[in-house]
């Protein structure tokens, strides 16, 4: 199994709960996606991130697959504009 965090701080301004809509559509148009988590931070401390995509895939070859989809692609040109960094980590288990 291979899991897939991303933590995103968004630019001021940005709608967190219109930002995690659109990327819960990738369940829908990424057939490889096992399981998909977006969640909002509530805290909102200083060294907090607004948004946490948790995906897990069941292969290797899903996540690769995952990451060459023409969807996904485009979630990444939207988040180009919405987010202000991130940081992630993938890992198999």
């Amino acid at each position: 199994m291979v899991k897939h965090i991303y933590l995103f701080k968004l630019k001021e301004g940005v709608s967190a709960d219109e930002v995690r809509e659109k990327l819960l559509t990738l369940k829908d148009h990424v057939p490889e996606i096992c399981e998909l988590e977006v969640e909002k931070d509530f805290k909102h401390a200083s060294n907090s991130y607004d948004l946490c995509e948790y995906i897990t895939f069941r292969t290797m070859e899903e996540y690769e697959c995952f990451g060459k989809n023409e969807y996904h692609d485009g979630i990444r040109r939207y988040m180009a504009d919405k987010q202000e960094s991130g940081i992630k980590i993938d890992y198999m288990v």
